[in-house]
Formats: structure tokens, C-alpha cells, sequence
């Protein structure tokens, strides 16, 4: 609270909907999929910057990605 930014972070678990076919390799035979997601919300500038990647399958691949959300010009609120 000292610095007026919210700090967040998070893991989601979505169930795998990888189709039964494609699972039939075993690195997509996975119950759950994970993805970790870090915000920092600003009262003071009013903007949040979300920064999010998946923590499964990371020996094979990597997605992450990143937003930022302000105020708007055409509407404040």
C-alpha cells in the first residue's frame, strides 16, 4: 500500500481440452493445464499491467503475454 500499486499473483488451472485424438501423444495427456498471471494495479495512475505465460508443457514450449489497460481518453470512467 506504501508504493499504491496492488500486486497480484495468481495460477489458474483449466482442464485440458486438448481433443482425446491429439492426447493420444503423452505429453498432451495432462489433466489440467496451468497458467501463472502477475498484475500490478495502479489507483493512483489508474492503469494495470498484466503480465500472464503457462507453466505447462514449458520443456516443449512457451507462451507468455503481456497487457497493459489505462484510461481512456473518450471515456474516463
Amino acid at each position: 500500500e506504501s508504493t499504491g500499486l496492488i500486486y497480484r499473483k495468481r495460477i489458474a488451472i483449466c482442464q485440458n481440452v486438448v481433443p482425446e485424438i491429439l492426447r493420444k501423444v503423452s505429453i498432451l495427456k495432462v489433466p489440467n493445464v496451468q497458467l501463472e498471471e502477475e498484475s500490478w494495479l495502479s489507483l493512483q495512475e489508474r492503469n494495470m499491467a498484466i503480465r500472464s505465460h503457462c507453466l505447462t508443457w514449458t520443456q516443449y514450449a512457451s507462451m507468455k503475454e503481456e497487457s497493459v489497460f489505462r484510461e481512456s481518453v473518450e471515456n474516463p470512467n
